[in-house]
C-alpha cells in the first residue's frame, strides 16, 4: 500500500523590475485568483505555474471526435505512439492495444502523463498491469474542457506526473435535456462509428443535478482493406530498397538444423517426407520466404461502450459545499490477429524428437518455426466494466480555501483469447513418435506410449496439420481476469500566509 503523503508549496512573489506601482494603481482589471492545473495555489490566470493549455468545450465538438482519447491523441502536444484502439497489434507478440486510448506527453510514456477528473486522480484501464488511464472511460458528453499542463508536475502530484498533467474538467451549469448524435465512415465505405448522448441538468435552489448517458459503436476494419496496410514492408540493402517483410514463421516451415546451422524450408509442392524436400530459406530481399500477416490483423478494432454519470452539488454558502461524482461504464472490445506462429525456441523445453514420426532430418531441432494456418485466424476479446465514486466538501476559512475528498473506483477484466497452444501438450506431441500395429501415429515409444496424445506434423505444409492434431494441442479459449481497485483520500488548504511588498505569500498545504 501506499504510504501517506504531505506536500507543501510556497509561492514567494517577486517585484519584476517594469511593474512599478503607479502602473498597478492605474490598471483597472482586477483578476480572481483560480487554481489551475499543475499547482495548488490560488493565483491569477495569467500567473500559471507552467504552460497550460485549455480547450473548451465547443473546439472538442468542432473537432468532431467521438471519443476524449482519439481528440487528444490528435494534438500537437502529445508524442510517442499512444495506445488506441486504431493501432493493430504487432504479430512479433509485442502486446495487444486492449482497446483502450491513452497519451502521452514529451515521449515519456503514457505511465508518466498523469491524467485527472475534476483534478482527482482516474482508475486506469485495460487490465490494469500496464497503470494507464483510459481515457475513453471518460463520456464526451460529461467534459466541459481540457486543462494539459505540457511541463513536469511531479512536486504537485507525484512521479506519475514527469512528463505533465491532463484535467477533464465536467460540465456543471445545464439546464434541461440536450441530445446528440453523431457518426462517420470512411471514404471506402467502412469504419462506421457513432455515438448517441442524453445529458440532463437541473438546479434546485442551491442544489446542483446532472445526469447523463453516452453509447459508443465502432466497427472494425482489417489492414487487408487498405494498401497502404496490406503489405508489412521494410528497406533492404545498401540502396535501401523498399521490399516485402514479414514473420520468420511461414506456413511452409522454418527449420535451423543444428548439424548445419542451416535454416531449411517446405519446397511447395512437397510432403515433406524426405530431407530433399526443403531448400535454403530465404530472409531478404524481394523474392524472401518471409509471411505476411498484415491482411489478417485489424487496421481498427471493434469496440462497443455504454457509460452512465452523476453530477450533484450542495451549496451552503462560501464556507461550504458538498459535491458527489459517480461514473459507470462498461466496454466490450475485440481484435482479430493472424493465424498463431509457432516457435520452439520461444518454449521453454519445447524441441521436435530426432525420434518423431514427422521429423525427416533424424536430429533434433530446437528452432523449428512455423505458421499453423490449419487453425485459422486468433481473436482477442475484452469484457471490461468500471465505476468510480467521489464523495466530498470544499470551501473558505477565514481567507483560507480548504477542500477534502474520497475517491474509490475499481475496474475489472475478462479477457479471452482464441488460437493458442498448450505447452506442455505441444512437448509431448513433438517428443519421440511411431505408428502402432493398426498404422495409427501415436506418440511416444513402442515401450511406453502416451496415451490421447497426438503427434504433430511441423513439416508437412500447409494442411499437414489435422484437425486431431489441433485439438489436441490447441486451446480453444484463455480465459484472464483482472481487477484493479483505486482508493484516494485527500485534503487541501491553501491562502496567503502574509503580505509582503511586492504580493502575498501564498503557501497549499496536501
Amino acid at each position: 500500500m501506499p504510504s501517506p503523503c504531505l506536500r507543501l508549496l510556497l509561492l514567494l512573489p517577486l517585484t519584476l523590475p517594469f511593474a512599478t506601482s503607479a502602473q498597478a494603481d492605474e490598471d483597472p482589471l482586477h483578476l480572481q485568483p483560480l487554481t489551475v492545473t499543475g499547482t495548488r495555489l490560488a493565483r491569477d490566470p495569467g500567473d500559471t505555474a507552467g504552460p497550460v493549455t485549455q480547450i473548451d468545450r465547443d473546439s472538442l465538438l468542432q473537432a468532431g471526435n467521438q471519443s476524449l482519447g482519439s481528440f487528444l491523441q490528435s494534438l500537437p502536444m502529445m508524442s510517442g505512439s499512444p495506445i488506441s484502439s486504431s493501432v493493430g497489434v504487432r504479430d512479433s507478440g509485442g502486446g495487444f492495444s486492449r482497446g483502450i486510448e491513452s497519451v502521452e506527453l514529451r515521449g515519456l510514456g503514457a505511465r508518466r502523463t498523469l491524467v485527472l477528473l475534476n483534478g482527482r486522480r482516474f482508475i486506469a484501464g485495460g487490465n490494469g498491469t500496464g497503470g494507464v488511464v483510459d481515457l475513453a472511460m471518460m463520456p464526451l458528453a460529461m467534459v466541459e474542457r481540457i486543462e494539459i499542463l505540457k511541463d513536469g508536475a511531479s512536486v504537485e502530484y507525484g512521479a506519475d506526473a514527469v512528463a505533465g498533467v491532463v484535467n477533464v474538467i465536467t460540465r456543471d451549469n445545464i439546464e434541461g435535456l440536450q441530445l446528440r448524435g453523431s457518426g462517420s465512415m470512411s471514404g471506402q465505405g467502412d469504419a462506421e462509428t457513432g455515438s448517441l448522448s442524453a445529458v440532463f441538468g437541473q438546479r434546485l435552489g442551491r442544489a446542483q443535478l446532472t445526469a447523463g448517458l453516452e453509447y459508443f459503436e465502432q466497427q472494425p476494419v482489417s489492414k487487408g482493406a487498405r494498401d497502404f496496410s496490406r503489405q508489412l514492408l521494410t528497406v533492404d540493402g545498401p540502396d535501401n530498397r523498399i521490399v516485402a517483410d514479414g514473420s520468420s514463421a511461414p506456413p511452409h516451415g522454418n527449420f535451423r538444423l543444428p548439424s548445419s546451422g542451416e535454416r531449411l524450408t517446405l519446397i511447395e509442392g512437397e510432403d515433406g517426407d524426405a530431407p530433399g524436400d526443403f531448400r535454403p530459406w530465404i530472409s531478404r530481399g524481394e523474392n524472401n520466404d518471409r509471411y505476411n500477416f498484415n491482411p489478417f490483423e485489424d487496421l481498427l478494432q471493434s469496440a462497443r461502450r455504454q457509460s452512465a454519470f452523476v453530477l450533484a452539488s450542495q451549496d451552503f454558502g462560501p464556507q461550504l459545499t458538498l459535491f458527489g461524482e459517480a461514473l459507470f461504464q462498461q466496454r466490450d472490445s475485440a481484435t482479430q490477429l493472424a493465424p498463431l506462429p509457432f516457435f520452439t525456441n520461444r518454449l521453454d523445453g519445447v524441441s521436435v524428437s530426432a525420434d518423431n514420426l514427422y521429423n525427416p532430418f533424424g536430429e533434433e531441432i530446437s528452432d523449428a518455426r512455423r505458421r499453423l494456418v490449419e487453425g485459422g485466424t486468433r481473436g482477442f476479446s475484452q469484457d471490461n466494466s468500471a465505476w468510480r465514486l467521489v464523495l466530498g466538501a470544499r470551501g473558505l476559512l477565514q481567507g483560507w480555501r480548504w477542500d477534502a475528498s474520497l475517491n474509490q473506483a475499481r475496474n475489472r477484466v475478462s479477457q479471452r483469447q482464441f488460437g493458442d497452444l498448450l505447452r506442455d501438450r505441444v512437448a509431448l506431441a513433438l517428443g519421440p513418435s511411431h505408428r502402432d500395429g493398426n498404422g495409427q501415429a501415436v506418440c511416444g515409444t513402442p515401450d511406453a506410449p502416451i496415451a490421447g496424445c497426438v503427434p504433430l506434423n511441423l513439416f508437412g505444409g500447409p494442411g499437414s496439420i489435422s484437425p486431431e492434431m489441433l485439438a489436441y494441442t490447441g486451446l480453444n479459449g484463455l480465459r484472464d481476469r483482472f481487477e484493479n481497485e483505486q482508493s484516494v483520500f485527500g485534503a487541501n488548504l491553501s491562502g496567503d500566509i502574509a503580505e509582503l511588498p511586492s504580493g502575498p505569500l501564498a503557501a497549499a498545504f496536501g
